[in-house]
């Protein structure tokens, strides 16, 4: 047998017919049926630290008065993916945390001038319930393998702030675009995002925000020193 013999002889026979692959189980509707029955309602109560959505709330005011007409765009950031699809835990950059008091991965907060000041509204992406395919499929947002997932409007009440879906990002920057003088970034925002709406890299709202938490409120003193206590 020579070695082109050997590298075309097979231990197995070629089939006739190419075997099918087998369908993607969220494409089984009988599948997709039965994943859908027989779920409880788990507790979705946004895990948000007492006194947090407050103190956002003031610490948003205080950043507007430095930029007043400017359209504000400040990102969470999204975990990193460790193998596939397992996904380190997150942590929010420090300047979206700072003004939303929200822990939600690839968020993004939108401050639009009003005024002399601003309204600000959370974009976060959706989470997916029982009867929707993506609650078995997504690893990242199907409440089957994050736990309890808090929808909108759960997040609205715990943060005292309107929120809407992530899909909804775009026609709110460019209302916010619309809206202002200028537009500036901070913390994580997607680049395909910055990409699609014009967004330069700008460090003006980064160097302000990293100013003003240097001045701690009484709730960021506060839980320093609870963290203090804890770890005593």
């Amino acid at each position: 047998m020579t070695a082109n013999d050997a590298l075309t002889t097979r231990s197995m026979p070629t089939p006739v017919v190419a075997d099918e692959r087998m369908p993607r189980l969220a494409n089984v509707p009988a599948f997709t049926d039965y994943m859908a029955t027989g779920w409880g309602t788990p507790d979705r109560t946004p895990p948000v630290v007492a006194g947090a959505a407050a103190a956002a709330g003031h610490h948003r005011a205080r950043l507007s008065e430095h930029f007043p007409g400017q359209a504000l765009v400040v990102g969470a950031g999204t975990a990193p993916v460790r193998a596939n699809d397992t996904y380190y835990d997150f942590r929010p950059d420090s300047d979206f945390y700072w003004l939303s008091g929200a822990v939600i991965d690839g968020a993004v907060l939108v401050m639009v001038p009003s005024g002399s000041s601003h309204d600000a509204t959370l974009y976060i992406p959706a989470p997916f319930y029982p009867g929707d395919p993506q609650f078995f499929t997504n690893a990242a947002h199907g409440e089957m393998w994050v736990g309890s997932a808090p929808d909108f409007s759960d997040w609205a009440e715990a943060l005292a702030l309107p929120v809407k879906p992530l899909t909804e990002l775009d026609a709110g920057i460019a209302a916010a675009m619309h809206a202002a003088t200028g537009t500036l970034t901070a913390g994580k925002v997607p680049t395909d995002v910055c990409a699609r709406h014009g967004i330069g890299s700008e460090t003006g709202l980064g160097q302000r925000l990293a100013v003003l938490r240097m001045i701690k409120d009484d709730w960021e003193i506060a839980q320093l020193r609870e963290a203090v206590d804890q770890h005593d």
